[in-house]
């Protein structure tokens, strides 16, 4: 009788069949019913097969332990991606969508053991969030039964750029999946997020879907475009940076023509080009935002006038915005911070700028302080005035021992004095827009 009950697993192992049907239902099991590691029996070949229809997706989870050359254990994907499972596998998540997917599994001696459960999950009451394009989204904030669809409101195609971060790329999950089309029910699957490290990501029509069928989050950023917006440029790319800890970016870029990047501050609402090298010549533009929003530049430095040691630092007053190139070698360097925005120089100048003339509706409100241990002279000068009666600009300028504070200056067109530090405030609605150019000179 010990002996009998000794033998009876593996006689059960042994006669384990291959299935002949395609599996389409439901939730289960590999191989059938077990509920635990089960022995294959030795040279056993079969190849798992499932059907997955429109609006479900499948989800496997698998376990495995077999030593190297027993075993042989291969999940295909819905795009023909085969992986193999690895000797000591406890708990491996993987899902794939319509049309299919199989598991093949292979057997030299009866020592390997697997066991996979399987189940077909309804996804077509997965909740949609439509994003339209010109945003930046981060990969983290993504929920369960959740995805999200980028459109585009001018019925352009759409584009998506993961983030180039902190001069390298990311390795994103493979976990994001991506459907071109405005669902992820009858929208086919193109590809993952691992599949575009470094290219871009294109609809055939004006939206494309993201989904995370796995439950993990990951801080990666993406941003889409309308294709059009971004057809124009050789080269385009996405970076982001992050104040804490601080990641300052260096691009030196190759630009056969036009190109473009977009820069998005993590943890911050402003960013500092911190200087500019043209190998030999060329230009730049800052535009506002994300090329799909249209915008025509703020600020345009090109190297036949451009004073990289007068020019900069230059604040840009919003976490979101492109540089557009046009030259052979650019190199730019980007911070969070800057040690030498707020102090004057001889010839230094530069732009103040309400939030608003860089990303309109949001508070129009900054304050800087501009200090040194000898005088200068403070110039200022209006560029762009678009105020109402209840905006503020107040102006002190002057010296450890006396200070004269200008309010209401927002009537001026121009304004100088002569201190060792200068403080300019502004106080506006979300309609107010306000550019002052600023210069400071030694006194005659």
């Amino acid at each position: 009788m010990l002996s009998i009950l000794f033998l009876l697993p593996f006689l059960i192992n042994s006669q384990l069949i291959c299935p002949s049907q395609h599996i389409t239902s439901g939730k289960g099991s590999i191989p059938s019913d077990a509920s635990k590691f089960t022995v294959l029996p030795a040279n056993f070949n079969c190849d798992y097969q499932f059907d997955v229809p429109s609006g479900f997706a499948l989800s496997l989870r698998f376990y495995a332990s077999y030593d190297s050359g027993t075993a042989n254990i291969t999940y295909v994907d819905n795009l023909g991606n085969s992986a193999r499972i690895g000797a000591n596998t406890n708990n491996l998540p993987q899902w794939a969508v319509q049309p299919n997917a199989h598991v093949i599994v292979k057997t030299t001696s009866a020592t390997s053991k697997l066991l996979i459960y399987y189940e077909f999950v309804d996804i077509s009451k997965y909740y949609r969030i439509r994003f339209p394009t010109g945003k930046v989204l981060s990969l983290a904030t993504f929920q369960d039964q959740t995805y999200y669809t980028f459109y585009s409101q001018n019925m352009d195609s759409v584009v998506l750029n993961l983030a180039k971060s902190f001069n390298n790329y990311r390795v994103p999950s493979s976990n994001y999946y991506i459907f071109d089309g405005d669902n992820i029910v009858t929208a086919k699957m193109i590809g993952r997020l691992s599949d575009y490290l470094t290219t871009s990501i294109n609809s055939t029509g004006s939206s494309i879907s993201l989904v995370n069928f796995y439950g993990t989050r990951y801080s990666d950023f993406i941003i889409s475009n309308d294709k059009k917006s971004i057809d124009s440029f050789a080269k385009y790319s996405f970076s982001v940076l992050a104040n804490n800890p601080t990641y300052p970016q260096t691009d030196l870029t190759f630009v056969p023509g036009y190109s473009a990047a977009t820069f998005y501050c993590v943890d911050c609402e402003s960013l500092y080009l911190e200087s500019l090298g043209f190998y030999p010549t060329g230009s730049v533009q800052l535009v506002p935002l994300a090329p799909t929003n249209k915008i025509d530049p703020v600020l345009t430095y090109n190297s036949n006038t451009f004073n990289n040691s007068t020019q900069l630092p230059q604040v840009i007053p919003n976490k979101l915005f492109t540089i557009i190139y046009n030259g052979k070698y650019i190199e730019t360097h980007l911070g969070v911070k800057s040690d030498n925005w707020l102090k004057p120089s001889n010839g230094r100048q530069g732009f103040m700028f309400s939030p608003t003339v860089w990303k309109a509706g949001t508070q129009s409100v900054f304050s800087y302080f501009f200090d040194s241990d000898i005088s200068y002279k403070f110039s200022l000068g209006f560029l762009q005035k678009i105020v109402d009666s209840n905006s503020n600009l107040e102006i002190s300028i002057g010296t450890s021992s006396s200070t004269n504070i200008y309010t209401n200056s927002t009537a001026l067109d121009y304004f100088s004095a002569v201190g060792t530090h200068m403080n300019v405030t502004f106080k506006g609605d979300y309609k107010s827009f306000l550019t002052l150019q600023f210069n400071t000179t030694l006194p005659n």
